[in-house]
Parts: structure tokens; C-alpha cells; sequence
């Protein structure tokens, strides 16, 4: 009876165990294909993935999420190879597993409609790819909230199809509620939050709001310096980036000021031709994208005297607040802009013209007063000096007489 005992529970703990061994087995050969592929050893990072994905289904069942996360691992390398319609079949599989074991709602059947969605939209197959994220986010929306910070990620990404649909209005709060949340979460120098402003600044400088685009811009710029340093490749390319805004808002302020001088020259010659004293126009203002955040008293009036016009509206993040306020960089930027464009290109280089003339005229006076100088403080110094000889003759002539006039 005991040895019988024996062999019957030997029995029945084989599969266990073998179960055992086997999921060991899945999880070493999914965190060596994970460190291949950190490796950049692409085609080394799939064999192993594709073998443990064979090894979920032989040990696990066809069905097993298990299987769910080998596909998505194997389909994740193939996506660094840009490997899409292989790609996107397994993603498919995996999300059908996870729906099927988890639930329609469950925030894995996100994660995974999300990186589908990615794959979709490399392959351009864009419109499957919007719809599938608007269902990522409706499941995030009602699992873990309104604020979650995965939500992020699929909110950028809806952004970006607005964006491409010329929709900007509502790719600007796509980016902004995604921005926000971020900074909810994160820490203030996280690259995701560097991310979302340069994101911003792009959408900005799409919809020619130029001032706006380089603020957004400027603090990506600062998130980066800050966590990556100057020579980071990052970095640089984010301040390559930033150059070209401030250049095309160069460019759009000239481009803005140059009509408004000509018809103010052409209105004050022509009130000038039928004798009355010309007149400036209330409405010859350079543009400002944040006047209507101005505190002081003159450029208040400035709004006042003309209506807003649809490019200088502002950054309106209503419930941001101070985090978000950049105001103060682009109102000096945009100050300055305005002090440039009223400065006449001739005017400047007469100005210039002259004060070489200047320059030139007291390099070469400087010689001349130094040699007319030393002579004359030479002459002055030696007639002082034969005055004194000429007074000392005359003290010592009185000086005898009175001896003289003595002895007599």
C-alpha cells in the first residue's frame, strides 16, 4: 500500500512540476530576448521570443495570456524592424487572448488596443488606427480615471491624427489635457513632459502661431538641458528645432510689420500733399500673442483700440495656471520683435555711417593735438622760466643798492 501510495503521488505531481520547469522557462527566455533587444541584436532578441512564444502554447494552452505577452514581445522587436504586416497579425491575436481572459474593459485590453494602434499607424493604415485608440481611451476613461497617466500616451496620439486632419482645434486640447496630466504625475525635468511641450510647440508653429510655438519650444529646451546636459544629441536636436521657430517668427514679424509701415508712409504723404499734419493710425500695431495678459497700462490701450485678431489669441490653458505660464517669455519676446521692426533699416546704417565718420575724424585729430601740444607747453615753460631768472636779476640789483646806500 505505501509504495503504491508513493507512486500515485508521483504521478500526480509530475505535471506540476513539469508546468513549473516550463514557466521558468518562459520567463528566462522572455528576459533574454528583452536584454538582445535592449542590445540592439534584433534578429537574436526574435528567436528567442519566437521560442518562447512556441513554449506558451505547447505548455499553456493557445489561449493562455502567456501566449498574449510572447506575441506582444515578438511583435514589439518586429516593430524596431519596421517589420509592420508581420507585426500587426500578432497583435491582433494577442488582443483577441486578453479580451478573451481579462474582458472588453480591462485596462490590459488597452495597453494592447494602444501598441495595435501604433503598428496600424506606421503601416498608415490611420483610420483603424484613430478608432482603435478612442476605444484605448474610452476604456482608460472608465477603469482608471479621467487624470491616469497612461491615458497620456493615447491622448498624444490622437492628437496627432487632428493634426494630420488639419483639425487643430482639437489637437490643441488633445495636447494640452496630455500635458497636463503628465505634469500631474511627473517630476518637472521628466523627458515626457519635455515631450509634450515640443509636441505643443509643433502644433503651434503649424497653426503660425509663431510666438507661442518658441515659448513651448523654450521649455522642452529647458527640460532637456537640465536632465541630459548641452551635448546630449537630445538635446541639440531639440535646440535645432527651437532655432527654427525663433527664425520663422523673425521672418513672420517682418512679414506682419512691412505692410502696415507702407500704408502708414503712403497715409502720411498723402495728408501731407494736401497740407494736413499726417495722421498715425490706432491700428499700426505689431502683432502680440499675449496683449491681452499685459499689465501695464499702455499696452491695455493698445487692445482697446483695435479688435483681437484670431492669431493673437493665447495660450488658453485654463486649468494649468502658473505651471503653464510662459507669458513672460513670450511677451519679451515678442517686445523685442516690435522694437526691431520699427527701426528703419536705413535710418540704421546712416546712424552707423556717422559715427564712423566720428571714429575716424578723432583718430586722426589725436596725433596732430599731441604734436601742437608739446611744443607750446614747451614754450610757455621755458618764457615761465626766464620771468623767474628776470626776478631774481632785480631782487639782487635791490638788494646792493641798499647795501651801498648803507656804507655810505
Amino acid at each position: 500500500m505505501n509504495f503504491r501510495a508513493v507512486v500515485v503521488t508521483l504521478l500526480l505531481t509530475l505535471p506540476a512540476l513539469t508546468v513549473a520547469d516550463n514557466l521558468q522557462q518562459w520567463k528566462t527566455l522572455i528576459r533574454e530576448s528583452q536584454a538582445l533587444h535592449k542590445g540592439k541584436q534584433y534578429d537574436q532578441a526574435a528567436d528567442k521570443a519566437a521560442a518562447a512564444l512556441q513554449l506558451a502554447e505547447r505548455s499553456f494552452g493557445g489561449e493562455d495570456l502567456k501566449v498574449s505577452r510572447s506575441l506582444r514581445q515578438l511583435a514589439y522587436i518586429y516593430g524596431y524592424q519596421r517589420r509592420y504586416p508581420e507585426s500587426i497579425p500578432l497583435l491582433r491575436r494577442a488582443l483577441r487572448i486578453t479580451q478573451v481572459q481579462q474582458g472588453p474593459n480591462h485596462p490590459d485590453v488597452a495597453d494592447a488596443m494602444s501598441t495595435l494602434a501604433l503598428h496600424l499607424g506606421n503601416n498608415r493604415e490611420r483610420e483603424e488606427a484613430e478608432r482603435i485608440y478612442q476605444r484605448a481611451v474610452a476604456i482608460r476613461e472608465s477603469t482608471q480615471g479621467s487624470e491616469h497617466l497612461d491615458l497620456a500616451y493615447d491622448l498624444m496620439a490622437l492628437a496627432r491624427y487632428a493634426q494630420w486632419r488639419k483639425d487643430y482645434q482639437n489637437a490643441e486640447a488633445l495636447l494640452e489635457r496630455a500635458l497636463h496630466i503628465r505634469i500631474k504625475h511627473l517630476q518637472p525635468d521628466n523627458g515626457w513632459i519635455a515631450e509634450s511641450w515640443a509636441e505643443l510647440a509643433q502644433l503651434y508653429q503649424q497653426m503660425q502661431r509663431h510666438e507661442a510655438a518658441v515659448a513651448a519650444q523654450s521649455r522642452a529646451v529647458a527640460i532637456k538641458l537640465a536632465r541630459l546636459g548641452a551635448e546630449h544629441p537630445s538635446t541639440q536636436g531639440y535646440q535645432a528645432t527651437l532655432k527654427r521657430m525663433q527664425a520663422a517668427l523673425t521672418r513672420d514679424g517682418q512679414d506682419a510689420v512691412a505692410p502696415i509701415l507702407h500704408a502708414e508712409i503712403s497715409r502720411n504723404r498723402s495728408a501731407t500733399e494736401e497740407g494736413r499734419a499726417p495722421v498715425v493710425s490706432p491700428h499700426a500695431q505689431t502683432r502680440s500673442v499675449e496683449a491681452s495678459q499685459d499689465s501695464t497700462v499702455t499696452n491695455q490701450r493698445r487692445q482697446e483700440s483695435r479688435p483681437p485678431r484670431p492669431e493673437e489669441r493665447t495660450l488658453a490653458l485654463r486649468w494649468l495656471d502658473n505651471e503653464l505660464d510662459f507669458r513672460v517669455l513670450s511677451r519679451e519676446v515678442n517686445q523685442l520683435q516690435r522694437k526691431l521692426a520699427q527701426i528703419d533699416p536705413f535710418d540704421l546704417l546712416f546712424l552707423l555711417f556717422i559715427a564712423l565718420l566720428l571714429w575716424r575724424a578723432f583718430r586722426r585729430g589725436a596725433p596732430a593735438i599731441k604734436r601742437d601740444t608739446a611744443p607750446r607747453v614747451a614754450t610757455i615753460l621755458k618764457a615761465g622760466a626766464r620771468d623767474d631768472i628776470g626776478v631774481v636779476k632785480d631782487l639782487n640789483r635791490a638788494r646792493a643798492k641798499i647795501r651801498l646806500r648803507e656804507l655810505v
